[in-house]
C-alpha cells in the first residue's frame, strides 16, 4: 500500500450510478453545474480516472483514463474548458478538457 493523499470510498443519496465501489483521493474541482473527482484504479500504484459528475442530471462519466498520477491541480481556461495538471515525479502531464459551463 502506497503512502500519501487521502483516499475513500464514496456512496450518494440520491444513488448515482457508478459512484460506489470505487475509491477515490481526496482531490476534486467544482466545475459549473458539477463536480470533478478522482477515481483510483489501484491503491499501490498511481493510475487514475478524471470523472465528473453532473449535479443537475446525477450523471458520472470518465473524462480521462489511466492518468499516471495522483498529484493534480485544475484550472479554468474559459467557460467551455479546463485544463488538469498532473505531476508524475518525472514530468507534468497536462489534459484539456473541453466542457461546457452552465450560463445560469
Amino acid at each position: 500500500m502506497r503512502f500519501g493523499p487521502a483516499y475513500f470510498s464514496l456512496k450518494s443519496e440520491p444513488f448515482i450510478y457508478g459512484l460506489s465501489d470505487k475509491v477515490y483521493g481526496d482531490w476534486f474541482f467544482q466545475y459549473g453545474e458539477g463536480l470533478f473527482l478522482q477515481q483510483w484504479n489501484f491503491i499501490d500504484t498511481p493510475n487514475t480516472n478524471l470523472v465528473f459528475i453532473n449535479s443537475e442530471t446525477l450523471e458520472l462519466s470518465i473524462v480521462e483514463k489511466s492518468v499516471p498520477s495522483v498529484l493534480w491541480e485544475m484550472v479554468e481556461i474559459d467557460n467551455k474548458s479546463v485544463q488538469l495538471n498532473c505531476d508524475t515525479g518525472r514530468e507534468t502531464v497536462k489534459y484539456r478538457i473541453d466542457i461546457k459551463k452552465s450560463d445560469s
